[in-house]
């Protein structure tokens, strides 16, 4: 009786590649914080005058203005880092309104969870990492916007006012195209599309 076949073995299927990070465009406009700095969850005040600080007990805040335009199309936080672990992590960003500029200990890990900021391996100094924030921004109707940033098992140190590789963590924000800019562009595409239609009918010569 012949030796059954062996049973293929299943081969399992790779992860997909992570997504490329959203960028910001280069024309977006940069706004610096107006106040950072961190805090542990114990602690009566905040240290301003230094680099921010996160790891396990040390919760870092960036705060920034509310934009005074409403025509905000995109928005992102963008944190500019010194050093700290070497390995990938993430950092888990939380946003909270406030009607104050000073940093606040009773804003620590308040608010929602905007999401998982991911650095990558070997992250060098002044080079920066991008959370897109744009919900956040258009729907909190406050005078300032605070960022908490909280970790766990990772140290990070990123950028302050005071302190930083050329410039601080920033909110960068780009703007929906006015009506007339739209318009223009939408006819720029149709243009575009009938040329192109002509040309592939073309009859070859």
């Amino acid at each position: 009786m012949p030796t059954p076949a062996p049973s293929p073995v299943p081969v399992p299927t790779p992860a997909p590649a992570p997504s490329p990070v959203d960028l910001p465009p280069a024309t977006a406009l940069r706004q610096n914080p107006v106040s950072d700095g961190d805090a542990c969850a114990g602690c009566a005040y905040f240290v301003e005058s230094s680099f921010v600080y996160v790891v396990g007990s040390l919760t870092g805040q960036v705060k920034f203005a509310t934009p005074l335009s409403t025509n905000v199309g995109r928005a992102w936080l963008s944190l500019n880092r010194l050093g700290g672990t070497a390995d990938a992590h993430a950092v888990s960003v939380f946003g909270v309104g406030s009607d104050s500029v000073q940093l606040a200990i009773g804003e620590l890990r308040a608010g929602s969870l905007l999401g998982e900021l991911q650095i990558p391996a070997g992250l060098s100094a002044g080079q920066e990492v991008f959370l897109d924030v744009t919900d956040f921004v258009r729907s909190t109707p406050a005078a300032y916007l605070s960022f908490n940033l909280y970790s766990t098992g990772a140290v990070d140190l990123f950028s302050s006012l005071e302190i930083n590789e050329g410039l601080p963590s920033q909110l960068i924000l780009s703007a929906v195209p006015e009506p007339s800019e739209a318009a223009l562009m939408f006819a720029g595409l149709l243009t575009l599309a009938g040329w192109l239609r002509r040309r592939a009918f073309k009859a070859p010569a």
